[in-house]
């Protein structure tokens, strides 16, 4: 008997870890009993493409352009703001600390602050992991026929 194959319509056992060259960012273990249903939106489409075909006991390991995980930097969410009205928004501010304002497009958006020079503290919109390429890898424990 062939073991089943990933199909759009099969519910996957995985274990996986989503990393960049020095830091793992997700990681599933097996004995987690991560199933992932195929076709639900549970995965980005791209990474659920890079699964199809693969049977129990596979292995897989992929690149990811920052397009299918954080998207591009956009640095014009990265600025500086006078040290006074960040102080009056958010009086007990510290650097690292992220709290949410406005974006460019005026919906609400995450900002991490980054630094302060006495007068002046720079933020930043984009995601800590933005326009950087992450590493998708593991392998299928177990597939099923939906």
């Amino acid at each position: 008997m062939n073991p089943a194959t990933v199909t759009p319509l099969s519910r996957v056992h995985l274990e996986y870890s989503l990393e960049t060259e020095d830091t793992v960012l997700e990681s599933v273990l097996g004995s987690q009993n991560f199933w992932l249903p195929m076709g639900q939106g549970r995965l980005h489409p791209a990474l659920e493409k890079l699964l199809l075909g693969l049977r129990a006991g596979d292995s897989f390991e992929h690149w990811l352009d920052p397009s299918l995980t954080f998207g591009a930097r956009n640095e014009d969410l990265r600025f500086q703001i006078h040290q006074n009205k960040i102080s009056r928004l958010l009086p007990d501010w510290k650097i690292g600390m992220s709290f949410e304002a406005p974006g460019p497009d005026g919906k609400p958006k995450l900002f991490r602050i980054l630094s302060s020079d006495g007068t002046r503290v720079e933020v930043d919109g984009n995601h800590p992991f933005a326009g950087v390429d992450l590493l998708f890898r593991g392998r299928v424990i177990a597939v099923e026929s939906l």
